[in-house]
């Protein structure tokens, strides 16, 4: 009994020293290998089912990848292909009814027969999920080309005025507007046409994951004649007293401006929003809106000028002359014209104050009193004016013999606001020169 026992000891021993034997030959020849496959692409399950609910996945699905390391038999693993290494994400794990926001999904490798998988990583996918939402944008009309000389393309209408942006929600809530594009290269007139509408974000990207309804609107374009206008300042109030406006003015001086060919041709100015000068003792600069009443455009969109209020300060300056200053007009040479000043306070003046009986004077042997000229204007013109610039001047158009009284005509270059006289009119005598008067001229001759 002990024998046969003993015998099947020995085959036992036999068979493993064989498999051992074996096992080193195989691992000699065949050996355990192990490798690295990069950049696995990790498949979406369930993809269509979260769309369905309304969500978007925000992630490029290009960006799921996942680097595993298998072992197996050298011989296996050298025919080993990687495209037979199964990755999946399933979305179905995202839990709770709102499945908005930033999820952390497990990734799942299939078993491969004949080999181990040994690690991979990551062993989570980090998934974005947007919920899918839809609002009302704005469109702008914008154009392209080169506009036609002498015309201004103005802002235009679409019809609708605003389509539907449809897409995940950080990407809808980026749309700033709808942009429809006409081109009025060569045009000159007002353009109806039907434009595609593209949307774009603040900086002005295009946004190309978002759908639009309706895809193209009805665009009315206006395209207007344009002019060169002057720009006239307008104001209200008075100056402090003693001071005038003597200057407004512009920055820009005129305007291009631009209308319906009707309208365009009636306009001939455009006018300022008024300047407050009340009270004012000092030049006022003001920046003013040019008044349109949305009937007109300024073609380069500046609507405001600087205005510039010129204030001066009102003096007078006096000046005197004598009878021997005026100028007689038209006087016929047999006249011969003597002055007759009665003004007491003038007499008195001729006289250096000494008080003179009226009742003894011979007017015609008065000295001659004195003519004083007040002119009354702003500074700058009151500093242009000498006693030259004023022409004293009496007209004896049509006078014969005899005693006259005659305006006193004053003369000023440059013209001031006011001039005063003491003298309003001259009173004059008129007499025909005596023969002795002329035997005395020609013996002087």
């Amino acid at each position: 009994m002990k024998v046969k026992n003993d015998k099947w000891i020995v085959r036992i021993l036999c068979a493993l020293g064989a498999i051992t034997l074996w096992v080193l030959v195989m691992m000699k020849v065949n050996p355990l290998w192990k490798n690295d496959f990069n950049n696995i692409k990790v498949n979406i399950n369930d993809l269509s089912s979260l769309e369905n609910q309304g969500y978007v996945l925000m992630n490029e699905k290009s960006d799921f990848k996942v680097d595993v390391k298998i072992s197996g038999l050298k011989n296996n693993l050298l025919k080993f292909n990687s495209r037979d290494i199964i990755a999946t994400i399933d979305l179905n794990d995202i839990r709770g009814i709102d499945k908005e926001g930033i999820h952390h999904l497990p990734v799942k490798i299939q078993d491969i027969e004949n080999f181990e998988i040994t690690s991979y990583s990551p062993i989570y996918i980090t998934c974005n999920v947007e919920k899918r939402i839809t609002k009302s944008v704005g469109i702008e009309v914008k154009y392209e080309g080169s506009q036609v000389a002498g015309y201004y393309v103005g802002n235009g209408v679409s019809n609708p005025d605003s389509v539907l942006v449809t897409g995940p929600r950080s990407v809808v809530d980026s749309a700033k507007s709808a942009i429809a594009v006409v081109n009025v290269e060569g045009e000159s007139e007002i353009l109806s046409r039907s434009e595609p509408v593209r949307i774009v974000d603040e900086k002005g990207n295009e946004l190309s994951e978002v759908s639009v309804k309706p895809i193209t609107v009805d665009i009315a374009l206006p395209i207007y004649p344009t002019k060169e206008v002057p720009i006239v300042v307008d104001f209200v109030g008075e100056p402090q007293e003693g001071y005038r406006v003597t200057n407004l003015k512009t920055e820009l001086g005129t305007v291009t401006i631009a209308a319906p060919k009707g309208l365009l041709e009636t306009i001939n100015e455009v006018k300022t929003e008024p300047v407050d000068i009340s009270g004012a003792n000092v030049d006022i600069v003001v920046d003013k809106n040019l008044i349109t009443d949305g009937k007109i455009k300024i073609t380069d969109g500046n609507h405001k000028t600087k205005v510039t209020a010129t204030i001066e300060r009102i003096i007078e300056k006096d000046f005197e002359f004598t009878f021997d200053d005026i100028e007689l007009l038209n006087l016929d040479e047999n006249y011969i014209v003597t002055p007759i000043f009665e003004n007491e306070d003038n007499q008195e003046d001729s006289n250096n104050g000494e008080s003179t009986d009226t009742d003894e004077v011979d007017n015609t042997n008065l000295q001659t009193p004195k003519i004083k000229i007040k002119v009354k204007d702003i500074a700058t013109t009151i500093a242009k004016i000498s006693k030259s610039n004023i022409k004293l001047s009496l007209d004896l158009k049509d006078i014969t013999p005899g005693v006259y009284e005659l305006e006193l005509i004053i003369d000023v270059d440059p013209k001031a606001e006011t001039v005063a006289s003491n003298y309003q009119v001259i009173k004059l005598n008129v007499e025909i020169k005596s023969t002795e008067d002329d035997s005395s001229e020609d013996g002087q001759e």
